[in-house]
């Protein structure tokens, strides 16, 4: 498999939020400045849901560049529609998909409140951040646990939040049944379509895993190392961060051990 193609209209990325995407979207744009191609990078494809543009008309207009084209398509929506109406099959055609998945679902769900809040504290952009303060951080986190909404999936938050009558105990399972819904999707295409697949924890802290996937390109992958730039997390167990019953709720799904 080779994550850029030339004799392909482009690559899409297929994933779904919190599985790394952007730092392999990131890689892909650098090595094809390197190889000097002429491309365009259209970042994340969300479809305009109130624009009155039909959903047909907003993709043939992103998707049909004379520009080699870089797309990480992971909006749940968006997927939903180009499968639902049939538009993988010329994709996967037209362009060179590559699939990416993660396999731990407990941090697809709980890893995006934990960066929300390192933004909150002012800590996300420092340029560097220091094994002290990601302590603080931790206790902080500890002493302070998050609430159950900031469990999220990147884009449903306005829709779940609308009906104030809701229990805190519906909003989090129906969140992470639509969860695993996203991702059966997303196992369905790249089984139908026979779509290559990569994993982000083959990657995650070996960023070189890539170098591999561009060995048609007469570049110096020794960029890869520049874009693979972890948050230092004190620990890792996020769900140490949140209140107790989201706890409860995360073992009831089989997210935690029991034991």
């Amino acid at each position: 498999m080779n994550l850029i193609n030339t004799n392909k209209k482009g690559t899409i990325i297929l994933s779904h939020y919190r599985s790394g995407g952007t730092q392999l979207k990131t890689t892909i744009k650098r090595a094809l400045e390197l190889s000097n191609i002429d491309f365009i990078d259209l970042d994340e494809i969300n479809l305009n849901i109130d624009s009155g543009v039909s959903f047909d008309k907003q993709l043939n207009e992103l998707l049909t560049s004379d520009r080699y084209t870089l797309v990480l398509l992971n909006n749940p929506l968006t997927i939903n529609y180009i499968y639902t109406t049939e538009m993988f099959k010329q994709l996967s055609e037209d362009f060179n998909i590559v699939g990416l998945k993660r396999k731990d679902k407990l941090k697809t769900l709980l890893s995006l409140g934990v960066w929300e809040e390192l933004i909150h504290q002012g800590l996300f952009h420092k340029k560097n951040i220091t094994e002290s303060e990601m302590v603080e951080f931790h206790n902080h986190l500890l002493e302070n646990k998050l609430p159950y909404h900031t469990i999220h999936l990147g884009w449903e938050n306005d829709i779940f939040t609308t009906n104030k009558n809701q229990s805190p105990r519906f909003y989090l399972n129906y969140l992470i049944k639509i969860c695993f819904d996203e991702c059966r999707l997303l196992d369905n295409i790249i089984s139908e379509f026979n779509i290559s697949t990569i994993y982000y924890e083959d990657y995650e802290y070996n960023a070189f895993y890539l170098k591999k996937f561009f060995s048609n390109l007469k570049i110096d992958t020794g960029f890869i190392k520049g874009v693979d730039l972890k948050i230092p997390y004190h620990s890792r167990k996020f769900e140490q961060y949140y209140e107790p019953f989201v706890v409860d709720i995360l073992k009831d799904w089989g997210l935690i051990d029991e034991h």
